[in-house]
């Protein structure tokens, strides 16, 4: 009766291998520290350089309008 038990059991798993094989594995202390920190410097990068983009753009808008406005005035 015992060996009817164990190979049952072993068939279970055998049937159902790796339940959670499309699962991410969780993340490890260095990589959740490695994303927290990648992400904190894009928003930094982009507070810091995000109003030089918006001037350089607002230059090259009025470089591109005032012919334009020139034009029907």
């Amino acid at each position: 009766m015992a060996d009817r038990d164990e190979n049952h059991d072993e068939s279970a798993e055998a049937k159902h291998p790796a339940e959670n094989s499309g699962a991410s594995l969780p993340a490890t202390p260095g990589e959740r520290v490695w994303l927290y920190c990648k992400g904190t410097c894009e928003v930094l990068g982009g507070l810091y350089y995000g109003g030089h983009i918006a001037h350089w753009v607002w230059l090259q808008v009025q470089d591109l309008a005032n012919p334009l406005v020139q034009h029907w005035s």
